[in-house]
C-alpha cells in the first residue's frame, strides 16, 4: 500500500514538474499559423502575430503575444498592439469554456472614426458562436493611442495615453468599465456603462 501511495505521489510530482517546465522547452512561434487562424476563426478578423509567444499552464493558464495585429480582411488600416497577455480560468478550460481572468493590452494603437453617413467606422468583428462565449473578467488597456477621425469634416484627434480598466461578458458586449485619455496635454476620463 505504502509503494502504491508512493508511487502515485513521484508520478503526481514529475507531472507537475513537467507542465511546470515543459512549456519552456516548446518553442511556441513554430505554431504561430495554428495561432493566428484559431484566433483569427474565432473573432472574425484577421489577426497576424508578428512577436514572440509565450505559453504557461501552472499555476494558471496563460498566454503572452508580441507585437500583433488584428484588421479587416484586405483592409490597410489595423489594430496593433505591443503586447497581450491573456490569462484564463483553469477550470473552465476544463469543461471546454473560454474565460479570460485578466487580458492585457499594452501600446494599443488603433483607428476609430465616423464615415461620411455618420455611423462609426473601425474593425467591427464578425463575431462566432464559441466567441460570443468567451468573457473577461478584468480587461485592462495601457498605454494606448487612438486616432478619431471624422470623415465628414475632415478633421481628426490623437488620444494618447489611452487607458481602460473593466470588463466584458462576452465579445459580443456589453463593455463596461472606466479610463482616461490625453488631448492636447489634458486628461479626459471616459466611462462605458451597458
Amino acid at each position: 500500500m505504502q509503494t502504491t501511495l508512493l508511487g502515485l505521489a513521484i508520478a503526481i510530482i514529475l507531472a507537475l514538474t513537467a507542465a511546470l517546465v515543459g512549456p519552456h522547452f516548446v518553442d511556441w512561434n513554430r505554431y504561430r499559423a495554428e495561432f493566428e487562424a484559431n484566433v483569427s476563426a474565432l473573432i472574425g478578423l484577421e489577426v497576424r502575430a508578428k512577436g514572440p509567444i509565450e505559453l504557461r499552464l501552472l499555476p494558471t493558464p496563460a498566454l503572452t503575444l508580441g507585437q500583433f495585429e488584428v484588421l479587416r480582411p484586405g483592409d490597410a488600416g489595423a489594430v496593433q498592439a505591443r503586447r497581450l497577455s491573456v490569462e484564463f480560468e483553469l477550470g473552465a478550460l476544463a469543461r471546454g469554456e473560454w474565460r479570460a481572468t485578466n487580458v492585457r493590452l499594452e501600446g494599443v494603437d488603433f483607428a476609430i472614426g465616423l464615415d461620411r453617413s455618420g455611423r462609426i467606422d473601425w474593425p467591427v468583428p464578425a463575431i462566432s458562436k464559441e466567441a460570443e462565449a468567451l468573457s473577461i473578467q478584468r480587461l485592462d488597456i495601457v498605454d494606448g493611442r487612438a486616432l478619431f477621425r471624422d470623415a465628414t469634416s475632415d478633421s481628426y484627434a490623437v488620444l494618447e495615453k489611452f487607458q481602460f480598466q473593466g470588463e466584458l461578458r462576452s465579445l459580443a458586449g456589453p463593455l463596461k468599465g472606466e479610463g482616461s485619455f490625453l488631448l492636447g496635454g489634458q486628461q479626459y476620463p471616459h466611462r462605458h456603462r451597458p
